[in-house]
């Protein structure tokens, strides 16, 4: 064994045992620092109160969190504000409207009655209202014994048609009197 090897032996020995020291003692450090953390009280911060039952105290007392109550008689009359504050959805007949599409009808009608005459064809004006306007339609026909029923049609195809429905197309389903439909 030459000089150098026998040398660099002991070092590494050495530098071993101080590897292990310096860690043993970084180790020991750290848990008695954590012993020490650990081993303190947790006591109340200076600042805090403390009260049994019935104590009064001489602070104000702040809570987390905001609590609101809800009062039934508040709620019960903001329900009744809301529900009186909306506006009917169907308002009842302006009388002045109806006047007005009743005189309207009535000058188609007159006009009609003229061009009637002109042609030597018998015509019968009358003028009413009904929610249901084919049955009204089909029921006046009948009372004034029409042999047919002339009504106009709009074209109304598709979804709008289907929706929005069709006098003509229910005179028709349902009349047996003879219906002629003007495009």
């Amino acid at each position: 064994m030459s000089d150098s090897e026998s040398r660099s032996t002991p070092r590494k020995r050495t530098s071993r045992t101080w590897r292990a020291i310096r860690l043993f003692t970084i180790g020991g450090t750290a848990i008695a620092v954590a012993i020490a953390i650990l081993s303190v009280p947790v006591g109340a911060p200076a600042d805090s109160l403390t009260l049994t039952v019935g104590d009064v105290t001489t602070a104000d007392i702040i809570a987390p969190r905001s609590v609101t109550y809800i009062s039934q008689v508040q709620t019960g009359a903001a329900r009744d504000a809301a529900a009186a504050a909306v506006p009917d959805i169907y308002d009842p007949p302006d009388s002045r409207v109806t006047r007005q599409q009743v005189a309207r009808a009535q000058q188609v009608l007159d006009k009609v009655e003229k061009m009637a005459k002109t042609a030597g064809v018998a015509f019968i004006g009358v003028i009413v209202s009904s929610d249901f306007p084919h049955q009204q339609i089909i029921h006046t026909a009948q009372k004034s014994k029409c042999d047919l029923i002339m009504m106009a049609s709009h074209g109304r195809r598709g979804l709008s048609g289907l929706l929005l429905g069709s006098e003509t197309a229910k005179v028709l389903t349902h009349s047996k009197i003879p219906v002629l439909v003007v495009r």
